[in-house]
């Protein structure tokens, strides 16, 4: 009897043991987690920037006599825009510039610039935000400042059966964050070409 009660108390020691070491193991998963999946987001290799840089000679060669140049006199930022499209300082609430082209009856082409500030967005909220499915995220380096490009397919926001594609760029100033988004829906979705010409434009003051 004594034995048997020595090994059963053995026994409950390692059980207790055991599920420290397994409750400490998931909670350091869970722990880390957010982390792990942030470092798994693809970003630009030295290749991709070698392509992009590539890339925008053409891009400019197309583009630049199509498109007029905008400066903020308040933060002093440039982006060059397409002409013929209509422009309008803040129309609505955090916007501070729309860039606009409709087609009846529903095609049409939205690019919004925000204004937020250091403490408002950081390189990590950024990467955190781009963990969801169909998020792809790269970085680059554009006039010696770090930029961040996200692509979209969003089906949910698709209108009479046109899915919706967001082109989205994170450029750091040196007292602001620029927060560029376009909208462009399926039947102008060679655009995101024009889209990435913009972002391509975009200058801190």
């Amino acid at each position: 009897m004594p034995l048997k009660h020595k090994t059963s108390a053995f026994l409950n020691v390692f059980l207790v043991v055991v599920l420290v070491i397994v409750f400490g193991y998931f909670a350091y998963s869970l722990y880390t987690a957010p982390q792990q999946l942030v470092e798994r987001i693809p970003v630009a290799t030295e290749s991709v920037q070698e392509m992009r840089l590539e890339q925008l000679p053409k891009l400019d060669e197309k583009y630049a006599s199509k498109t007029i140049s905008y400066y903020d006199p308040d933060y002093g930022y440039r982006i060059r825009y397409p002409v013929g499209y209509s422009i309008q300082l803040e129309p609505a609430f955090t916007i501070r510039l729309r860039i606009a082209a409709f087609y009846p009856p529903f095609s049409s082409e939205i690019m919004d610039l925000r204004i937020l500030r250091p403490d408002e967005l950081t390189p990590q909220l950024i990467r955190a935000s781009a963990t969801s499915e169909g998020v792809v995220l790269t970085e680059y380096e554009q006039r010696g400042r770090k930029l961040y490009m996200t692509t979209i397919e969003n089906d949910e926001l698709a209108v009479d059966g046109q899915t919706i594609f967001v082109r989205e760029a994170f450029y750091e100033c040196p007292s602001y964050w620029i927060v560029f988004t376009a909208a462009i829906s399926e039947p102008l979705a060679p655009d995101l070409e024009l889209a990435d010409y913009m972002i391509s434009t975009l200058e801190c003051g």
